[in-house]
């Protein structure tokens, strides 16, 4: 009901930055021994039916020099879409990593980037899942997930972010430079 509720109303900057602060706080947290570190979330639970090629940017990001960990959830209701989860683990990726295996391969120079569940890196926010598909309404939950940050680097670290509704960019740009990201790029998708 709270969230439902907030979603009707539309949530105001404060009750979002308080609701990101509690996610953060119940997500296991690392510090990477890299300079730069690139967390590439998209929507976790769009409305797509097609691959994701944004699935395969971490790999390519590190092979340039850019470390990256994608992060995400296998299947999220409402919508059921296609996810990064899905995609990686057709190609033969592990994606059933803890945070401290992802932060061990973005610090392995061989490697660099990394897949990461919310099951391991939130899991209370992970838990409810069946809470949410059964809301229908995307709840602010939707929007502050792709927020979170797991890994942080010594030095920088940046955000890619997707949204779909015209009002989110100002909003998550906000948020994004509150919750300690050095820079976001906001990129208009599709669901």
């Amino acid at each position: 009901i709270f969230f439902i509720s907030l979603r009707i109303k539309i949530e105001t900057h404060e009750e979002n930055r308080g609701i990101l602060e509690a996610l953060q706080v119940s997500t296991k947290q690392y510090k990477a021994d890299i300079d730069q570190l690139l967390i590439i979330s998209d929507p976790f639970n769009g409305f797509n039916r097609h691959c994701p090629i944004s699935a395969f940017l971490p790999a390519v990001l590190a092979a340039s020099g850019l470390a990256t960990l994608s992060q995400g959830v296998k299947e999220m209701g409402p919508k059921f879409g296609v996810t990064h989860s899905q995609v990686l683990a057709e190609a033969g990726v592990n994606v059933d990593l803890t945070v401290q295996q992802a932060n061990q391969r973005l610090n392995n120079a061989d490697l660099t980037w990394a897949f990461i569940d919310q099951q391991h890196a939130t899991p209370d926010l992970y838990a409810l899942q069946e809470l949410r598909t059964r809301m229908i309404k995307r709840p602010s939950l939707a929007t502050l997930e792709k927020l979170i940050m797991p890994i942080k680097a010594q030095g920088k670290t940046h955000l890619q972010i997707g949204f779909v509704h015209k009002a989110y960019p100002s909003v998550l740009a906000k948020l994004a430079h509150q919750a300690g990201f050095d820079s976001a790029l906001i990129i208009r998708g599709i669901e």
